[in-house]
């Protein structure tokens, strides 16, 4: 996972489509209506509006094929992240959506609590599982959620 302003990983060296991704958060995510919107190799944006929810009431999920980019537009949110390792399946939509659920772990220490707001992103690879849209102070929000090809973002050696 990498959590940042968005302004201070444009200086930076990154993946091709991370610098593409933080692109596209700063000059036109806001500016789109909600749904989904294809891009170029495979890349793809939700935007969406949503009520956050008490932590006890989201799942953590996890994608295979997909890094997630996650930026809150307007309003704020928690996303909470763990290693995906020892959670249990609740249900598997690997082949129709690319998300697996997981029930609730027995344990917290390994969970990681990062707040969301405008300019912040967090990106999430497919060992993070992790809770979105969790309660903070804020009722409402809208977020972007820009999907990365897995094997447009990183080279893995097998």
């Amino acid at each position: 996972m990498i959590y940042g302003y968005i302004q201070s990983m444009e200086q930076c060296q990154v993946s091709k489509s991370l610098g593409y991704a933080l692109e596209f958060l700063c000059n036109q995510a806001a500016n789109l209506p909600d749904g989904r919107h294809d891009l170029a190799d495979g890349m793809y944006v939700e935007i969406k509006k949503y009520s956050p929810a008490r932590a006890k009431e989201r799942y953590f999920e996890s994608h295979m094929q997909y890094v997630d980019v996650q930026c809150v537009l307007e309003g704020e949110e928690e996303i909470i992240v763990r290693p995906r390792t020892g959670l249990s399946i609740k249900e598997n939509l690997l082949k129709e959506k690319d998300i697996v659920f997981y029930n609730y772990p027995d344990e917290t220490n390994r969970q990681h609590s990062f707040i969301m707001r405008p300019n912040i992103f967090l990106l999430l690879l497919p060992e993070d599982a992790h809770k979105t849209e969790c309660l903070t102070t804020v009722s409402a929000g809208r977020k972007v959620i820009f999907k990365i090809p897995l094997s447009r973002f990183i080279h893995i050696n097998r």
